[in-house]
């Protein structure tokens, strides 16, 4: 979508270009030091340099976090991705950055005239898409602000410290970003539960993205402490099938194990998503493939085990796309379909069979490293024996879906 090398140095003077790479621990402490300040203080953001201005833009940017765009935000960004980027004009350029900001987002420009930096104007909603895209636990800062008036959550005066720390604001703006979105029930169902002397209290909401005959509901588990903190701890997700039956997962809302609501739905529907795992053998985080195991049994705290594919399994998506003779009419449109397939999503492509253009449905299977594709009703596409692909024996998914794997040799 983006010219990667553009993202860091402001569109109106490449001087100050330079590369995240060339990035220090020192700049990135200052930030984090930045931010912690002004999680009670927004208006306070305010930044030494460009290049930690830079730096902290980049991190939020939503043209990179797109799990974090809302519907109307996907829509424009969507809409202007038909346009080549860089070849936009400046009435174009105009045009997008004030449909963007109607909204309540703003975005740079570099000097190709690729648009960057796509964010919320707000400084509160900046820093809570950064806790959301970097999840940080945020007990200490807000009990250092109870310690400070030596009460807790239920006692009239907590209402003074949240105007320092909205707590109730956050909550809402970490449901948004979550993919719960901005649903006014859900709001006040979790206004009633902040003002409830129960410790421990639950949200249920649901979702209609699923696959045709498939029903999804969500259960959100909040719990208080004791110095006036309210934090969500996970949320367990509920898929019932065609069959009736009903598949749980626990999803913690952390730094080691975060999921938006759409992948956990495309980790029950049984697809694979790349998210950040630790790898047990050198105890460092890296990319990583997951998919729930519905062959074996649940774990002690009832949840699926997870199958990873790590880093050294050799997944490339770019080069499985690439060799799967996909035809795209953009090449941003092939960036996005990229991205799109490793979050676990159902993509639309079109490819060439005995000289005609099919249109499909393809899904990323990084264990096999190829594409399952399907038809518009998620039939499995009969191919010739070019294209014939290895079968995937995974029973749960073959229940949701009728599928064929797309194979070139990888």
């Amino acid at each position: 979508m983006k010219n990667e090398r553009s993202r860091l140095y402001p569109n109106n003077n490449p001087n100050n270009h330079f590369d995240l790479d060339a990035i220090t621990a020192l700049e990135e402490n200052e930030l984090k030091t930045i931010l912690d300040k002004a999680q009670k203080h927004p208006e306070k953001l305010i930044f030494p340099n460009e290049e930690i201005r830079n730096l902290f833009y980049h991190k939020i940017d939503l043209f990179d976090n797109e799990d974090f765009l809302n519907d109307e935000l996907r829509q424009l960004t969507k809409y202007y991705s038909n346009i080549d980027y860089g070849e936009l004009t400046y009435s174009q350029c105009e045009e997008f950055q004030r449909a963007v900001e109607h909204i309540g987002y703003t975005l740079d420009y570099d000097l190709d005239a690729v648009p960057i930096n796509l964010r919320p104007i707000d400084k509160y909603e900046q820093i809570m898409l950064y806790q959301m895209i970097y999840p940080e636990n945020i007990l200490q800062t807000v009990e250092k602000v109870s310690d400070k008036y030596n009460t807790n959550l239920q006692t009239p005066s907590i209402m003074a410290t949240q105007k320092e720390f909205d707590q109730t604001e956050y909550l809402k703006k970490q449901l948004k970003y979550l993919g719960f979105g901005e649903d006014e029930k859900l709001h006040q169902d979790l206004e009633k539960g902040i003002d409830s002397t129960e410790k421990y209290f639950h949200l249920k909401t649901g979702s209609d993205k699923t696959l045709p005959g498939n029903k999804m509901d969500y259960t959100l588990n909040y719990n208080k402490t004791e110095k006036g903190g309210i934090f969500l701890n996970s949320y367990d997700a509920i898929l019932t099938n065609v069959k009736g039956e009903s598949l749980v997962q626990n999803f913690r809302v952390s730094k080691e194990a975060f999921f938006t609501v759409k992948e956990a739905l495309n980790l029950l529907e049984g697809r694979s998503v790349k998210t950040e795992f630790v790898n047990p053998k050198s105890n460092e985080s890296e990319p990583a493939f997951v998919k729930l195991n519905f062959e074996e049994a649940k774990n002690q705290y009832g949840n699926y085990h997870f199958q990873t594919f790590y880093k050294n399994y050799g997944i490339n998506t770019a080069e499985i796309v690439e060799k799967s003779n996909l035809v795209f009419d953009k090449p941003e449109f092939k960036t996005a379909a990229i991205k799109s397939l490793e979050k676990g999503n159902i993509v639309k492509v079109k490819f060439e069979l005995d000289d005609q253009m099919i249109e499909a449905k393809a899904v990323l299977n990084p264990q096999y490293k190829n594409l399952n594709l399907y038809d518009n009703g998620m039939n499995r596409i009969n191919t010739n024996k070019q294209l014939q692909g290895l079968e995937n024996d995974n029973k749960h998914e073959k229940g949701n879906v009728r599928e064929q794997n797309l194979s070139r040799g990888i």
